[in-house]
């Protein structure tokens, strides 16, 4: 009976990958199951609010090159977590959504909202690299939301 010799690195590496792509995907479903349930159990002005909120998400997410589902996880890559705490910095400052508004919108709960604020309001204040991407993005993101709120409804 033959032996069977084990994986080469570049086999256990694409097993790896197979591994990971299987678990992105069931979580890019869970996550948009949880989208629809929410959508469909809400009132229209919760739909609306949802809608501009993912608008941001999506904006400063691409802009920052990362995935925007990335945000509701609880990765801590500097990276990540700066998109995530600008994305939740421009949602209480543009749409006036408070804490515990905000908190199920990013998967948190409203303490580590306050701290995503109050690094942000640090940042800005010693970073002056920081304090233009961040007037910059908000730039962007409000040119977002006035397209979305001109475009044709498709409810």
């Amino acid at each position: 009976m033959p032996t069977q010799s084990p994986p080469s690195a570049r086999q256990l590496s694409a097993a790896q990958i197979l591994r990971k792509l299987g678990f992105l995907q069931q979580r890019v479903e869970d996550l948009s199951e949880s989208v629809r349930l929410f959508c469909n159990h809400c009132p229209t002005q919760d739909r609306y609010t949802l809608h501009q909120v993912w608008l941001i998400q999506t904006e400063v997410a691409e802009s920052l090159g990362v995935n925007p589902a990335s945000l509701l996880n609880h990765c801590r890559r500097a990276d990540l977590v700066w998109a995530r705490h600008l994305a939740i910095h421009l949602s209480h400052h543009l749409l006036g959504l408070n804490l515990s508004a905000l908190a199920p919108l990013f998967h948190r709960d409203h303490t580590s909202i306050h701290h995503a604020l109050r690094c942000v309001q640090n940042t800005i204040a010693t970073d002056a690299r920081r304090r233009a991407e961040v007037q910059n993005m908000e730039h962007r993101v409000k040119v977002v939301l006035m397209q979305a709120d001109h475009s044709p409804s498709h409810d």
